[in-house]
């Protein structure tokens, strides 16, 4: 009956709504630049034991921009309950600007090299 009751709270936990966001571009860049969304990365970030310094706000603000002319930005956000839950740091190349506008095409992973 455990193994019940056990199977039965994931599904409830699996079932929670949750919101994941995909921006693009320009939006990534007001985003970046909005004072509430870095303090609530920077909580994630802090929150999470296995961390790297590559999914932190400065290394992934900081690519963006350094990259600004090669690559667009895309980042999925996924928030619960109006509190910021992940985020994944991906980016389009440039030359795929038709498709990344569209929300389309091959991303990679920020600071994949």
């Amino acid at each position: 009956m455990e193994n019940v009751i056990s199977a039965y709270d994931n599904t409830l936990l699996i079932n929670q709504s949750k919101q994941v966001d995909l921006l693009v571009g320009d939006q990534v860049y007001a985003l970046l630049d909005n004072a509430g969304f870095k303090e609530a990365w920077n909580r994630l970030y802090n929150g999470c034991a296995w961390a790297t310094a590559f999914q932190s706000w400065e290394f992934i603000a900081s690519w963006y921009h350094v990259f600004k002319s090669e690559y667009i930005p895309v980042l999925l956000k996924s928030e619960h309950e109006g509190r910021l839950t992940g985020l994944l740091a991906l980016a389009i190349h440039a030359s795929d600007k038709a498709n990344a506008e569209n929300k389309q095409g091959s991303v990679g992973f920020v600071g994949a090299g």
